[in-house]
């Protein structure tokens, strides 16, 4: 990951941070997934880099980018564009609710991603906002 500078701390869970950062060369932002090896099993390992594999066939603007995974002797990251900061969770529960107009192109996009991935033969069984 010497090709990016990391900026700052974005989150963590109980395998993984999650950091901001920005590539060398290009200036690109980037979100990158730090993930500890020694607190997976070999299937979660198969599991992680068949799901970027998966991740790398979608180009659609309503699904994440995929940049790249690189693995250490010691970790796993996984290079994703950076999305705008927050989700749509937060960003409902910070307004109480969406109106009617904003619920829908929140549907139309969900929708969107959902049929394209149909159209790859791929099911997404975690969907949430």
């Amino acid at each position: 990951m010497a090709r990016y500078i990391i900026e700052k701390k974005l989150g963590a869970g109980n395998f993984s941070v999650v950091y901001k950062a920005v590539h060398k060369e290009t200036n690109d932002h980037v979100a990158i997934k730090e993930i500890a090896k020694f607190k997976l099993s070999k299937e979660s390992r198969d599991i992680i880099q068949h799901e970027c594999a998966i991740l790398e066939r979608c180009h659609h603007p309503n699904i994440i980018r995929f940049v790249e995974m690189s693995e250490t002797k010691t970790h796993i990251y996984i290079v994703t564009e950076l999305m705008a900061e927050g989700d749509l969770y937060e960003y409902v529960r910070r307004q109480c609710f969406l109106d009617e107009y904003e619920a829908s192109i929140v549907m139309k996009q969900i929708i969107q991603a959902v049929l394209y991935l149909d159209a790859l033969g791929l099911i997404h069984r975690d969907l949430k906002p």
